[in-house]
């Protein structure tokens, strides 16, 4: 695309950034340190955040472990508080049903020092007729010591396509918006063209209403989930939206997309539907035909315009050759873009666009570049034109990074090394053992076309209920699998004299507990479920001391069974089955043994007991030589309340399973019907006494063999 008209603003920059080590006794703000870690498989990351309490967490994706996400917790200066994967906690043999592949492409941090992530799944089914992939959305709340708290897992229902949550924000009254891409490949019928749409959700993960972009003939699917897209909320409290969508030539040889847009787009807070749309053309190259840009950014500035941060082919007249750079874009308050503002490397080398922070000053950003493994923090003002840039050296490309006063957090890592870097800077922007050089072209040009009229032709807002016809939560629960461990090696650190973290992982205070009861930590949090929990302290000199506390829960005796009592069946022994769960257990007397099983050959009434934090509880089970008893029942009873034979049913001695005793008048209508053995007919029906007939009954039992029993008969009621 090459820009006819318009003035052009041409801003080389090149700092040559040299780190100092200035020696601070009193405060440890200002400290950076340069990390690696060594894993066990290969970890790209899709989002790094502070915490307001200045940690750092990390979502990140395994090469092996079946495709698990790495989350990880980080102290302010990069030591690993905990590091987990996770995996879907589901499978079955029957019609075989795997997953795998846990992708977090987003991340949000929560009031409660927690996160949300969203992402998807890989669903692998086997319906014994062939083998179906399909993705599922995730949504998930995790809180600050890694503990999954709730999932969600939305599957398409029907022909509907792949799904996938590409990004989140939590809205100012504690909701979240999230934005679902949906996917069926690159689809040559115009039928299956993909609609995505944005969700908001309380705070507990209940939908409150879904909008479908339904944008007509223009798709949104087709090339996979990797994209980002734009979220944010504008002053007004309504959700702007920057997005992708294109025209695709259907009914040919080829899926070929044409007419590509970023599309920009206002959603009512409230209700979901739209407010202002607007769209503006992208090129397309001959080499890229399948080319759908990431939307890493949409924000808006102090004065009610929206800028919005991604990468387009562009043809300017310092790079006439057509190629691809970061962009900004400055638009109006409803999406129409006035200006570009392009980056590219002096050296001519790609430049890659791989994070967005906002910046300490309304309206600037923190624009993450990545030139090979060289890492660059661009800061721009409110109309996209730089200000300032720090340039860092590093082993691996970059991949996220995160902002804060006190300073950059950087991850750096490839799909080819066990190794990633963590950089985190002074509160200058300064790294000394990692500064480099950077030398940066900015192009400011006009919009050479006219944005054209929007594309939306039909908004569909639902409810929650409404949307269950489009996919369903299936309730597969995001798990930790395992710790991940991390093998740290500090490369440099500013040395200043005030203190260091110290974080205790080998002193950890373990606490047996009960299930259901509550345990408060030294910080008084009050917590209730198994895991590892840490509480930091800060030091005089600054720095963090950080302690563990492992909470262990012991079964509650309440759920201890040996089930029904049972019998041999003919064989020579049969296996007792004790509620599992629990440390160990005590047959009979014996030495308790962590085994929930035990082998009997002989009938009699045998015993568990089980003795924890909860206190100890005994259950026993009765084994009978014979399975199926004869059933024997009065032929007459006497309802007067003499305590002799007034009523009737089947008696307690009887240890076949009772599922229904009915009893008929002589006109066929149920008088009586109870299916437990200690319910009994006392001649009543609809609270009066009957008088003197017979009345006709049927018995279904189960034997404790499991065959079907059944008796009918005729009893007279004596008055």
């Amino acid at each position: 695309m090459r820009y006819k008209s318009g003035i052009i603003l041409l801003l080389i920059l090149c700092w040559c950034l040299v780190g100092t080590n200035t020696a601070n006794a009193q405060s440890c703000a200002s400290k950076y340190y340069s990390y690696t870690f060594k894993g066990s498989t290969y970890d790209t990351f899709s989002r790094v955040l502070f915490t307001p309490t200045g940690d750092i967490v990390a979502a990140g994706q395994l090469l092996d472990y079946n495709g698990a996400a790495h989350l990880a917790r980080y102290s302010k200066n990069g030591t690993p508080i905990w590091s987990n994967y996770y995996t879907i906690g589901f499978f079955t043999f029957y019609n075989p049903t795997f997953l795998s592949k846990v992708r977090i492409y987003d991340m949000v941090l929560t009031p409660d020092g927690g996160m949300v992530v969203a992402g998807s799944i890989l669903q692998y089914y086997n319906n014994r007729v062939s083998e179906i992939y399909s993705h599922l959305a995730l949504l998930a709340k995790i809180d600050k010591y890694g503990i999954v708290q709730w999932t969600r897992t939305y599957h398409p229902r029907g022909t509907y396509p792949d799904l996938a949550f590409n990004n989140i924000i939590q809205t100012s009254d504690g909701d979240f918006i999230a934005y679902m891409s949906q996917d069926k490949g690159p689809s040559l019928f115009d039928a299956l063209s993909c609609h995505n749409r944005v969700l908001r959700f309380s705070a507990t993960g209940q939908i409150k209403w879904v909008s479908e972009l339904y944008t007509g003939h223009y798709d949104a699917g087709g090339t996979g989930f990797a994209h980002s897209r734009g979220l944010t909320q504008l002053a007004d409290k309504n959700i702007a939206v920057a997005d992708v969508v294109y025209q695709v030539r259907r009914n040919v040889e080829t899926f070929r997309m044409f007419d590509s847009r970023l599309h920009f787009l206002s959603l009512d807070y409230a209700t979901g539907k739209p407010v202002w749309e607007s769209s503006y053309p992208y090129t397309l190259p001959p080499a890229d035909t399948f080319f759908v840009p990431s939307v890493e950014d949409i924000t808006q500035l102090p004065d009610n315009r929206l800028s919005i941060n991604t990468s387009l082919y562009l043809s300017t007249p310092i790079s006439p050759a057509l190629s691809k750079k970061p962009v900004t874009l400055i638009a109006s308050s409803r999406g129409v873009v006035e200006k570009l503002v392009t980056i590219s490397a002096s050296s001519g080398n790609p430049l890659y666009l791989k994070d967005v922070n906002p910046g300490s000053v309304s309206g600037t950003k923190k624009i993450l570049l990545g030139e090979g493994n060289t890492s660059a923090i661009l800061t721009i003002d409110a109309g996209g034109n730089p200000l300032s840039i720090k340039a860092f050296s590093g082993s691996f490309p970059p991949n996220r990074m995160a902002e804060s006063s006190r300073g950059a957090a950087l991850l750096m890592s490839n799909n080819q090394s066990l190794y990633y870097q963590l950089l985190l800077t002074d509160a200058n922007g300064n790294a000394a053992c990692a500064d480099a050089t950077a030398s940066l072209i900015t192009e400011t040009l006009p919009p050479d076309n006219v944005n054209p009229a929007a594309v939306l032709t039909l908004a569909r807002v639902y409810t929650e209920l409404e949307s269950r016809s489009f996919f369903t939560d299936k309730a597969y629960p995001l798990i930790i699998k395992a710790a991940y461990p991390l093998q740290p090696t500090v490369d440099c650190e500013e040395p200043l004299l005030c203190c260091k973290d110290v974080v205790d992982s080998t002193h950890i205070n373990t606490i047996t507990l009960c299930e259901g009861s509550t345990y408060t930590l030294p910080d008084n949090t009050v917590v209730k479920e198994a895991g590892t929990y840490f509480v930091t302290n800060r030091t005089a000199g600054g720095c963090d001391s950080i302690t563990f506390t492992k909470l262990v829960l012991d079964k509650n005796l309440s759920a201890l069974t040996l089930g029904n009592d049972t019998c041999l069946t003919g064989q020579s022994r049969i296996t007792l089955r004790a509620t599992p769960g629990y440390k160990s257990y005590s047959w009979m007397g014996s030495v308790a043994v962590p085994v929930d099983t035990f082998r009997v050959a002989a009938p009699g009434i045998y015993k568990v007991k089980v003795v924890n934090s909860c206190g100890s509880k005994t259950d026993s089970v009765e084994v009978y030589d014979r399975c199926d008893f004869p059933v024997y029942l009065p032929t007459a009873f006497t309802p007067n309340r003499d305590f002799l034979n007034d009523d009737f049913g089947v008696p307690l001695q009887n240890k076949n399973r009772l599922i229904s005793l009915r009893i008929y008048n002589r006109w066929g209508e149920i008088v009586f019907e109870t299916n437990s053995v200690y319910k009994k007919w006392d001649g009543t029906y609809k609270n009066q006494p009957l008088k003197t007939d017979i009345f006709l009954y049927q018995l279904d039992m189960n034997g404790l063999s499991g065959n079907f029993i059944t008796q009918k008969g005729t009893v007279l009621l004596i008055r």
